[in-house]
């Protein structure tokens, strides 16, 4: 007998949302969709692009589908949620960057609140990697139509990532490069940036690109600014060689990175980066000098610059 199709609403029609429907119909995998009338310019491209329905109203949706897959913009989305009234039926999945699991099922009143990371475009070709926690069936069952997954046991499993990025800028201090002495490389007006790959050795985690040309830019204000630039081929090198990663060992390097991260050494917490602004606002403040309303510069004649040729005569 052909598989009846389950339903899922989605709250929030953004790229996202666009990638994993796309995925989905390319492969006719056994889903329906029903959509959130939220981004309603969106939605309607989505329902004409793919026969699909629009809901009444984000609590239709919610009434009629017990999968529910939010993608809803991150900045607003809490307050989203807290005016609806979830079902203990609604099974959600949540895609949404930066909100925590608990958050959500704190707005939702739902335990079964599942967390996803995903690449969005390789998804809607059925080649992006996703991650969900905690494990679920339903879940597992339609991400395995878009890509591989991984399902995590603990949500630190979830947190822990390699870092891929450029070798610019504050990008270099979480990929913790080491001088001689296998100190953590500090930066300095001597040595700005270590963006010519002066320094090589760098946390397990991290996959440095290192600049494939640098341009010199600047303005008034800052005369001298690097504009570094990798290419697209170091790039794409550097991302299949995290996705040919065993899953154990990207675990293993993303938990590295996180113990460095929380660590007093790199100060990446939201309570050590907090009182770092202190402290330099205090010192600001202690130390401040105003400037002078203007400057006066004074401009004298200055000798040519020409060099006379006997070709010319000048």
């Amino acid at each position: 007998m052909p598989q009846v199709p389950k339903t899922i609403g989605i709250l929030g029609a953004g790229q996202l949302a666009e990638f994993i429907i796309t995925g989905i119909e390319r492969v006719s995998a056994p889903y329906n969709f029903i959509l959130s009338p939220r981004s309603y310019e969106r939605a309607l491209k989505l329902k004409n692009t793919f026969n699909l329905e629009i809901a009444e109203s984000n609590q239709n949706l919610l009434d009629r589908c017990d999968m529910v897959f939010i993608c809803l913009p991150s900045k607003n989305s809490l307050s989203i949620l807290s005016g609806l009234n979830f079902r203990k039926e609604n099974n959600i999945l949540s895609a949404m960057a930066g909100i925590t699991r608990e958050a959500i099922c704190k707005q939702t009143n739902c335990n079964t609140v599942h967390t996803s990371m995903m690449p969005g475009y390789a998804n809607a070709y059925n080649k992006g990697p996703s991650l969900l926690y905690p494990e679920d069936s339903e879940w597992l069952a339609f991400l395995s139509f878009l890509g591989s997954v991984f399902q995590c046991n603990t949500e630190e499993e979830f947190n822990v990532a390699a870092v891929i990025g450029a070798v610019s800028g504050g990008m270099q201090d979480q990929m913790r490069f080491e001088n001689e002495k296998g100190k953590w490389l500090e930066l300095s007006p001597d040595f700005p940036s270590n963006h010519r790959g002066t320094y090589k050795k760098h946390g397990e985690w991290a996959v440095p690109v290192f600049p494939s040309n640098i341009a010199l830019a600047g303005s008034v204000p800052t005369p001298y600014i690097f504009d570094d630039r990798v290419s697209s081929e170091d790039v794409a090198e550097a991302l299949l060689k995290v996705y040919k990663l065993p899953l154990k060992e990207r675990m293993a390097r993303g938990e590295s990175g996180r113990k460095w991260a929380t660590s007093e050494e790199a100060g990446f917490t939201g309570k050590a980066m907090s009182e770092s602004i202190i402290k330099h606002v205090n010192k600001t403040i202690d130390t401040f000098k105003p400037r002078p309303a203007f400057d006066l510069i004074k401009i004298d004649a200055r000798p040519s610059n020409y060099i006379e040729h006997k070709i010319t005569g000048y």
